[in-house]
């Protein structure tokens, strides 16, 4: 078995996401949460429901994301004044200071995990990855 496709992804899933959270501190909430912050960093806000897209977890995880960080205060949830079933996500300035060590982090990853790797050989896996990605999603639907 472990010579097989589906083995070695959960393996391979498994350490990156262990050497992201290194990456990241381990005084933080996890490799999701910083997903979260990158996201909302980029749109500026981002209303509940697309960041539930963007992670590509449950809208109960991204609830109970969303509630930590609110706690913490990294971010606000704000009701929409057009739709009032949907909440519109935002970083605090505490939020906001964590967008840089959260990009510099995953350049870092990236960097790390594809050493040894051609620019070339780079680009097919990632190529292949969005493959992969777009057969999962079509199994998946």
């Amino acid at each position: 078995m472990e010579d097989t496709l589906s083995y070695l992804l959960r393996t391979i899933s498994m350490k990156y996401r262990h050497y992201a959270y290194n990456v990241l501190g381990k005084d933080r909430q996890g490799v999701t949460q910083d997903l979260a912050i990158y996201h909302i960093a980029q749109q500026k806000e981002l209303n509940q429901k697309d960041l539930v897209s963007k992670l590509n977890i449950t809208p109960a995880s991204v609830s109970s994301i969303v509630s930590q960080m609110e706690s913490r205060g990294l971010l606000v949830r704000v009701q929409d004044e057009k739709d009032g079933r949907k909440f519109i996500l935002s970083l605090t300035e505490k939020g906001q200071n964590l967008v840089s060590h959260v990009i510099d982090a995953w350049t870092k990853i990236q960097e790390e995990t594809t050493k040894g790797f051609t620019e070339n050989e780079k680009a097919t896996f990632f190529r292949l990855l969005k493959q992969l990605e777009k057969n999962l999603d079509r199994l998946n639907k």
